[in-house]
C-alpha cells in the first residue's frame, strides 16, 4: 500500500506542529492499513482558517481516489485536543472516501452520498473505540425519524442539494448535519443486520442499503 503524506510545511504555523501532525497521520494510515487495501493515495494537511469545522478546527474532503486533503486551523482554540483526536478520526474517514471513490465511486445520488458518508462515519467510529463523530448524532429522535423520510423521497435523485441535506437549509427546514446523522443512522442499521462493518462493506453498492431505509 502506498499513502504518502504531505504537509504544508512553508507555512510557519503548520511548521510548528508538523512533527505532530505526521506522527497522527502515521498513526491513521497504519490503522487503515490494517482494515481495507488502499495505494497510490496522498493525504495533504495544509491549513486554512476558514475551511474548518468550527467545532474541532479540522475538516476533510477527498475529490478523488488519489487524494485525501485534510484542512487544520492551529489558531482555533480547540485544535490543541483535536490534533491527537480529530485529525487522525479524519484522515480515517477520509481514506475510506477515496477506497469508496475506486469502487464504487462516492456518488451521484443523495443516497449514494448518505452511504459514503453513513459508511465512513461508521469506519471512523470504529478507530475512536466506538464513540461516533458529534455530526453522526445532530439530530433529535424525531427529527431523524422525518428527516429519513425526506430524505427518502430524493435518494434516486442526482440534482439533489448537497449543501442542504449536509450543511442545512433555513428556507427548507434541514438542519445543519442532517445528511451526516441520516446516513450514520441508514448505514448502521444495516451492519447491524448483516453483522458487518464499515472495512467490510467499503465498497459495497449504495442500493443494498435501501432495505434498511425509511424510504416511504
Amino acid at each position: 500500500m502506498t499513502i504518502e503524506i504531505l504537509i504544508a510545511e512553508k507555512d510557519p504555523l503548520i511548521k510548528q506542529i508538523s512533527a505532530q501532525l505526521r506522527e497522527q497521520a502515521e498513526v491513521a494510515v497504519s490503522w487503515v492499513h490494517s482494515r481495507i487495501s488502499l495505494s497510490d493515495v496522498s493525504v495533504v494537511i495544509y491549513r486554512d482558517p476558514m475551511g474548518v469545522i468550527p467545532e474541532t478546527g479540522v475538516s476533510g474532503f477527498s475529490p478523488s481516489s488519489h487524494v485525501a486533503t485534510i484542512v487544520v486551523d492551529p489558531a482555533n482554540p480547540l485544535f490543541t485536543e483535536s490534533l491527537s483526536t480529530e485529525v487522525p478520526a479524519t484522515i480515517v474517514h477520509e481514506l475510506h472516501h477515496c477506497s469508496r471513490w475506486t469502487k464504487p465511486g462516492y456518488g451521484r445520488t443523495l443516497l449514494e452520498a448518505l452511504v459514503s458518508e453513513g459508511l465512513a462515519q461508521h469506519f471512523e467510529t470504529d478507530f475512536r473505540g466506538g464513540a461516533a463523530p458529534f455530526y453522526a448524532s445532530a439530530l433529535s429522535p424525531a427529527d431523524l425519524e422525518a428527516l429519513s423520510v425526506r430524505a427518502g423521497q430524493e435518494y434516486d435523485s442526482a440534482n439533489y442539494s448537497h449543501t442542504d441535506w449536509f450543511f442545512g437549509s433555513a428556507s427548507r427546514n434541514i438542519p445543519k448535519l442532517s445528511g451526516y446523522s441520516i446516513g450514520f443512522d441508514l448505514v448502521g442499521k444495516f451492519l447491524k443486520a448483516h453483522q458487518g462493518d464499515a472495512a467490510y462493506y467499503h465498497q459495497e453498492s449504495a442500493q443494498s442499503f435501501r432495505s434498511n431505509s425509511r424510504e416511504p
